[in-house]
C-alpha cells in the first residue's frame, strides 16, 4: 500500500506492526529536518503514542516552546505534535495546532486507532471500515479495497464534476470530513468534530468585525503575513505559484516581505493569448524582483498532456484547469519542493461573479416598474440569456430567484453532509456552501493530486483556520464593492503593488476545451462516448456530441464524461465490464 504512494513520499519509507493486528506503513516526502530523528512512523517520547503524519503543522516552533523542558530527538514537527498530544490530549493539540494534515494516531494504552484530518480538507484521508478491520491512505489507489463503484456517488460525480465528500466513486470508502477526528476501538467508533465551519461561520456573523476599514486592513495585513511567514519555514527550496490574480500576488507580496532574499516565481503561459496569464504573472515578478520561472505550455503538449490527467486523479474529476496546475507544479518541482499558492481567497473573499448575482438582480428588478414585471418578466424568462432576470421579476423577488439558482443542488447534498449556518445574507450563504463544498471537494483536490504527483508540497495561507475566522467576521461591505469582489483583498495589495498591477479582471485558469474537442482531441472524445452508460444518459451525450460540433458549446457537460469514461478505462477490465453491464 505504502509503495503506491512513492510519488507523495519519494524520500524514504518505513513501517510498524504489532501483534495487535496493527501496522503502519509511511512514504516521506522531507520538508522539515530531513535527518532520520524526522522518519515515520514516529513513537512519542513515553512509547504510548505511534503517528503516521502527512502535511505540516506550521507553529510547530512556538508549540515547542510552550512545552515543558525536554530533550528532543530532532527539530521535525512530527516530533512536537507528539509531544503536544502527550502534554493536552490529542483534542487540545490538534486545536493548537496551525497546520494542513491528515494523520493516523496509535494509541498502545488504550488500543484506539485515531484518524485526524485538518480544518479545512487541505490534505486527503480515505478510509474503509469493514467486519474485518479497517483501512485508510491519502488516496484511493493505495487501499486494498474491491473496487465497486458506487452508484450514488457516481450520480453527484455527474451533477458537481467531483465526488464530494463524506463520499467515495468507491462502495464501503469514505473520505474523512474536515475538522473530525475518528478513533477507532475493538467494539466502537467514534467521530468528532474539533473545529465546526458551521459554528465558526455563526459565531462570526454575531460578533463581526469591531473597528474601521483601516483597522480591518492592518488585522488582515498582519494575520496573513504570519499565515504567509509560517508557511516559509522549511529545509528544503521554496516557491510560489503566481499567476498575476489578486490572490497569488499577494501572496508573493508577503512572501518577499519576509524572505531575506529574492523569492522564487513560477508561472505557465499558453499560446493561446485568451488563456494566457503569464504576462501579468511577469509583471508582477518584475515588481517584486523574484527569481522568476516562466513556462509557455504549447497546443501539442498540452494535447499530450490530457489523456494522462485520470492518472493523476485516483477519483473521476472534471475540473479543466487541473492541467495547468499539474504543469506549474512540474515546473515548480524542478527547483523547489515547496510552493505557496493562492487558493482560498475567492471563498473567503467574494471571488466569483455569482457571489454578486443576487445583488445585481435586485437592481435589475428595480429599475423595471412594478406594474411591469410579471409580462416582461415571462418574456425574458424564455430566453437563455435572461432566465435568471426573468424568474425574478415574475417572482418580484430576485433574492429568492438568486438563492434557488445557486443553492439548490447543493442543498440536496446538504442534508447528509453540508449542514447550512443561520446566515440572513444569501451571498453568504452561497460563499459558505462554496467553502464547504467546492473548495476542499473540487479545488483542493486538485491542488493534492498535481502537486504531489510530482513530489511537491503545496501550501495555502489563505486557508490558516485564523485567516478563515477573520474573513468571516468581517462584513459582506468589506468584500464586495461597487459589484467587485474581494474588495479588502485589492486594497491591502495596493500596500505591495501600483494600481496598474492590482485593477484587472479575474481570468480564471482555463483551457481552450470547446475548440480542442471540435478538433484535435476529436479522435480521443470519440472514441471515449462509444460506449458511455451509468450515470449518464447515453442517448443524451450523443446528442450533446453531436450539437457540440455543429458549434454549440457543451465543453462543461462533455468533459465531466470524458473524465469519467477515461478514468473508468484505467479500471480493471473485468470490473469496467460489470459497470458498462449494469
Amino acid at each position: 500500500m505504502a509503495t503506491r504512494l512513492t510519488h507523495r513520499g519519494p524520500d524514504s519509507s518505513g513501517v510498524y506492526s504489532n501483534d495487535h493486528g496493527l501496522s503502519l506503513g509511511f512514504r516521506r516526502l522531507a520538508i522539515v529536518d530531513l535527518s532520520e530523528a524526522g522518519a515515520q512512523p514516529m513513537h512519542s517520547k513515553s512509547g504510548r503514542y505511534v503517528l503516521t503524519f502527512n502535511g505540516e503543522i506550521f507553529n510547530f516552533e512556538r508549540l515547542r516552546a510552550r512545552l515543558p523542558r525536554q530533550s528532543w530527538r530532532g527539530h521535525s514537527d512530527t516530533e512536537v505534535l507528539l509531544a503536544c498530544v502527550e502534554e493536552w490530549g490529542l483534542e487540545q493539540a490538534v486545536s493548537e495546532s496551525i497546520g494542513m494534515f491528515a494523520f493516523a494516531l496509535w494509541d498502545t494504552h488504550e488500543q484506539t486507532l485515531s484518524l485526524v484530518r485538518d480544518r479545512v480538507g487541505v490534505k486527503p484521508l480515505y478510509y474503509a471500515l469493514t467486519p474485518h478491520g479497517v483501512q485508510w491512505a491519502s488516496e484511493l489507489d493505495a487501499l486494498d479495497v474491491e473496487r465497486v463503484i458506487d452508484p450514488e456517488a457516481a450520480a453527484l460525480y455527474a451533477r458537481y464534476r467531483y465526488v464530494p465528500a463524506p463520499w467515495s466513486i468507491v462502495q464501503g470508502v469514505k473520505k474523512l470530513m474536515p475538522g473530525t477526528i475518528l478513533t477507532i476501538g475493538r467494539h466502537s467508533t467514534n467521530e468528532t468534530r474539533y473545529w465546526d465551519p458551521v459554528l465558526v461561520a455563526e459565531r462570526s456573523a454575531a460578533n463581526r468585525f469591531h473597528g474601521s476599514e483601516d483597522d480591518a486592513l492592518q488585522a488582515l495585513d498582519d494575520l496573513l503575513g504570519d499565515s504567509v511567514a509560517l508557511r516559509m519555514i522549511a529545509d528544503v527550496p521554496l516557491g510560489v505559484f503566481l499567476s498575476g490574480g489578486v490572490d497569488s500576488s499577494l501572496i508573493a507580496a508577503l512572501m518577499q516581505c519576509h524572505a531575506s532574499g529574492p523569492i522564487h516565481t513560477f508561472t505557465i503561459g499558453f499560446e493561446d493569448r485568451r488563456f494566457d496569464e503569464s504576462p501579468y504573472g511577469r509583471e508582477v515578478a518584475r515588481h517584486l524582483g523574484s527569481r522568476h520561472d516562466e513556462m509557455i505550455v504549447s497546443i501539442d503538449e498540452a494535447l499530450r498532456l490530457v489523456p494522462q490527467l485520470p492518472e493523476i486523479y485516483d477519483e473521476p474529476f472534471a475540473d479543466s484547469s487541473a492541467l495547468p496546475t499539474w504543469l506549474v507544479s512540474r515546473l515548480a518541482r524542478q527547483s523547489a519542493t515547496v510552493a505557496l499558492s493562492g487558493d482560498g481567497g475567492d471563498e473567503l473573499f467574494a471571488g466569483y461573479h455569482h457571489h454578486f448575482l443576487g445583488r445585481r438582480l435586485q437592481r435589475r428588478v428595480r429599475a423595471v416598474p412594478r406594474f411591469a414585471r410579471g409580462t416582461t418578466g415571462r418574456v425574458l424568462r424564455a430566453l437563455q440569456r435572461t432566465r435568471s432576470l426573468g424568474q425574478a421579476l415574475v417572482e418580484d423577488d430576485p433574492i429568492a430567484t438568486y438563492q434557488r439558482s445557486m443553492l439548490l443542488d447543493l442543498n440536496r447534498v446538504a442534508p447528509l453532509a453540508r449542514p447550512l449556518p443561520r446566515l440572513d445574507d444569501p451571498t453568504e450563504r452561497v460563499m459558505f456552501l462554496d467553502f464547504t463544498t467546492y473548495l476542499p471537494d473540487d479545488i483542493l483536490v486538485k491542488v493534492d493530486r498535481a502537486s504531489m504527483a510530482v513530489s511537491l508540497e503545496a501550501r495555502t495561507p489563505f486557508l490558516d483556520h485564523r485567516v478563515v475566522e477573520l474573513a468571516w467576521s468581517l462584513p459582506l461591505s468589506l468584500k464586495i464593492r461597487d459589484d467587485r469582489g474581494k474588495w479588502i483583498l485589492r486594497r491591502l495589495l495596493r500596500r505591495y503593488l501600483p494600481d496598474a498591477l492590482v485593477d484587472r479582471e479575474k481570468q480564471g485558469f482555463g483551457l481552450p476545451l470547446a475548440a480542442w474537442l471540435r478538433e484535435p482531441l476529436r479522435d480521443w472524445a470519440e472514441s471515449l462516448l462509444t460506449d458511455v452508460g451509468e450515470p449518464f444518459d447515453a442517448a443524451r451525450i450523443r446528442e450533446l456530441w453531436r450539437a457540440h460540433l455543429a458549434g454549440a458549446n457543451h465543453e462543461g457537460a462533455l468533459w465531466t464524461v470524458l473524465m469519467y469514461q477515461a478514468w473508468l478505462g484505467g479500471l480493471k477490465p473485468a470490473l469496467r465490464r460489470a459497470h458498462l453491464a449494469r
